[in-house]
């Protein structure tokens, strides 16, 4: 299910309503999320009646605050504290970042610093990104080029991200490791 579903889903939860807005936006031209900055009262009156018009309208600012706590729940969650105020790689503790990607902030808050790093397996490999729109993209992106399986307390966040924001929409499957504890196998020797 895409992010505009979703959103037209929570904006009208009556089934018929949010079928019949899919149907007259995508006739209007929107295909995502992002193109519905660009809708007006006028454009919605041949599907909608006019409550359901200035509802819609009403809860497209609310897109942008519901992606921007999602981005700060995900930076909360998954940025490294390894990092005070400093853009130097130097000054970054090492042993406190974890083995799969991840993003540094550096600045006191994820969405006002002026740079951001992406690390994987305790190393920094980018240390100047300008945006934490660019960190995270490198650092999902990290996560399939080295086939790496997201870590089971962001599972949620990062398959959203995979499918809604992403588009990456496998038929089956998830890149979320499994709950169960991996079994540590020991090494018999035979008996001769």
């Amino acid at each position: 299910m895409d992010a505009l579903l979703i959103f037209i889903e929570n904006v009208f939860p009556n089934p018929i309503t949010s079928k019949l807005a899919i149907e007259g936006l995508n006739s209007l031209g929107v295909e995502t999320i992002d193109d519905l900055q660009f809708l007006k009262d006028d454009d919605l009156g041949g599907f909608l009646r006019p409550i359901e018009a200035r509802k819609l309208i009403a809860q497209i600012p609310n897109i942008a605050s519901t992606l921007q706590n999602t981005a700060n729940d995900l930076s909360a969650e998954y940025t490294s504290d390894a990092s005070e105020d400093t853009s130097v790689p130097s000054d970054i503790c090492l042993e406190q970042l974890p083995a799969t990607p991840c993003i540094v902030v550096c600045g006191e808050n994820p969405l006002t610093a002026s740079v951001y790093m992406v690390a994987v397996d305790q190393t920094i490999i980018n240390d100047h990104l300008l945006s934490f729109t660019e960190a995270l993209y490198l650092m999902f992106s990290l996560y399939y080029i080295l086939n790496i399986s997201y870590p089971v307390e962001l599972g949620a966040t990062l398959e959203f991200l995979q499918r809604c924001i992403f588009r990456i929409n496998p038929h089956k499957g998830t890149k979320v490791e499994k709950r169960e504890r991996k079994r540590e196998h020991t090494l018999s020797t035979p008996e001769y």
